[in-house]
């Protein structure tokens, strides 16, 4: 029978566990102690946890002071790339004003104590600090900006400086620039149409920068090794939804490359050694990147890396719904489709439209899809595990009622 059925999907509200007696999930395997240096990166976990432990690096009563802060924390060597982020001290303290250099975030607290340590190494006072889980691990949080925040200047070449705007429209005359990896306080968001727009605080007075030249929340999806990133720089809401630039960034923001400009969404995976990323964006098409070599596997979303190194992922199947699960191995990482379980896909407001992930179970697959089925003359939607062998065989199904 299936057993890990608590491993939840990593971009979908966790369902309720079946009551059967031989539904009991198997304990994930615990994580391995990080050494003493780092980076740390936690070990994926696609259970959605239910809150957050936050490594403050220090607190600082004002920017420059943060920055310092942020400074001295990166020169630890002990933080991923992309890290560490500045953000209001309220958020993680009650009560308490100016600013919070975050080091890094985990759902595991032996990682958020190891970088702990090890920031108290190199002098400085760490925090660890309890939040409730915010957003998934593949959608970056979409900034709200209720005061004065912080904003990393994110220029778009390593080393180059962005022009500070006088007002926010495209044809703004320049007053200075902003050096690239710079923390700027950020005052609220500029009312202006078409591209968005920070109001920022600087030497000079109040200036203006187009929103995906800041990466203000700490938007930062490491690889295992902490060596590169995905960061989701957001460039604000509307009717139409969220959007972000992401960005595949190598340590200390030397390299860096913008994978989806203004996405809704950009699913991704990194290899358990690092060396290969896959990315499926918006518009279905998924990419394999190793080093410098991108190549092309077609249509394809919800990428996920096997322990053995094969990548599996979703793609487009009955109904025009993304229900194929596909298999990639290596070395040639040719796509071959290796499941699609027969019924009408469906989805509703109810149900998280993004894709659900393919779940290693041992050398097995565990995938969920949703059914829309008759009762009482009309329909129930139902959501459907499945067991599947490498090849594809079916070795167990479940079915529940999708709104468990």
């Amino acid at each position: 029978m299936l057993c890990g059925l608590l491993l939840v999907a990593a971009c979908q509200k966790p369902s309720a566990p079946s009551s059967s007696p031989d539904a009991g999930a198997a304990a994930l395997p615990a994580a391995a102690l990080p050494g003493p240096a780092g980076p740390f990166v936690e070990p994926p976990d696609e259970r959605v946890p239910e809150k957050l432990l936050c490594v403050l690096a220090g607190q600082a009563r004002d920017l420059p002071q943060a920055a310092e802060i942020a400074r001295r924390a990166e020169k630890t060597g002990a933080l991923a790339a992309g890290w560490p982020g500045i953000d209001q001290a309220r958020a993680f303290v009650s009560g308490a004003e100016g600013f919070a250099v975050v080091a890094g975030k985990f759902a595991r607290r032996e990682f958020a104590e190891a970088l702990a340590a090890a920031l108290r190494r190199a002098e400085l006072s760490p925090l660890i600090v309890e939040r409730p889980y915010r957003h998934d691990r593949f959608t970056p949080a979409a900034n709200d900006l209720d005061g004065p925040a912080a904003g990393r200047v994110l220029s778009g070449m390593s080393g180059a400086a962005v022009p500070l705007l006088t007002r926010p429209d495209r044809d703004s005359p320049t007053d200075g620039e902003a050096a690239d990896g710079a923390f700027l306080e950020v005052t609220g968001r500029a009312p202006a149409e078409g591209e968005p727009y920070f109001r920022v605080q600087t030497d000079g007075g109040e200036r203006y920068l187009p929103a995906a030249r800041l990466l203000v929340e700490y938007n930062a999806f490491p690889s295992p090794h902490g060596t590169r990133a995905l960061l989701g720089v957001p460039l604000g809401c509307r009717e139409d939804g969220c959007r972000w630039d992401y960005w595949l960034v190598e340590k200390d923001f030397g390299k860096r490359r913008l994978l989806a400009a203004a996405a809704a969404a950009l699913s991704h995976a990194f290899s358990s050694d690092g060396r290969l990323f896959a990315a499926a964006f918006s518009d279905g098409r998924l990419i394999l990147m190793e080093d410098a070599n991108t190549r092309e596997l077609g249509q394809g979303c919800a990428p996920l890396f096997l322990p053995d190194g094969r990548l599996v992922f979703r793609r487009t199947g009955l109904g025009s719904q993304r229900d194929e699960v596909v298999l990639a191995a290596p070395p040639a990482y040719e796509p071959a489709v290796i499941f699609d379980l027969p019924g009408e896909p469906a989805y509703s407001k109810k149900v998280n439209r993004l894709p659900l992930p393919v779940l290693p179970h041992g050398r097995n697959l565990i995938a969920k899809f949703y059914r829309r089925v008759p009762l009482d003359g009309g329909t129930r939607l139902d959501l459907v595990t499945v067991l599947v062998s490498p090849d594809g065989k079916l070795l167990d199904r479940r079915t529940e009622p999708a709104d468990r």
